[in-house]
């Protein structure tokens, strides 16, 4: 028998969506779209990190449940004050992940 060796590390992709979670993932994003566009939205900077001038890269951490309403906020309020290179997110290689992505 052949000794056991520890996986290396490697680059986790996502399966695949197939058509049907293709379909969900574009409801999904147009009901948010549509959503999204009734809400109201009030900015406050209790911290004065975006009032002292254009910030750096910042970091935010948010539940799984509150990233699509994230999105929004950031390209309404973060990124217009903000010099970062983008907004990222990270998700898990599950299928789950994979319709997020």
């Amino acid at each position: 028998m052949p000794p056991v060796t520890a996986k290396s590390s490697a680059v986790v992709v996502p399966h695949a969506p197939k058509w049907h979670q293709q379909l969900a993932g574009w409801l999904v994003f147009t009901a948010m779209k549509l959503v999204t566009a009734t809400l109201r939205y009030r900015w406050t900077d209790r911290s004065g990190y975006f009032t002292a001038g254009k910030p750096g890269p910042t970091i935010f951490c948010i539940w799984h449940n509150r990233l699509a309403l994230s999105m929004v906020v950031y390209h309404r309020f973060v990124k217009p004050r903000s010099r970062g290179a983008g907004l990222g997110a990270l998700v898990s290689a599950s299928k789950d992940g994979g319709f997020m992505a």
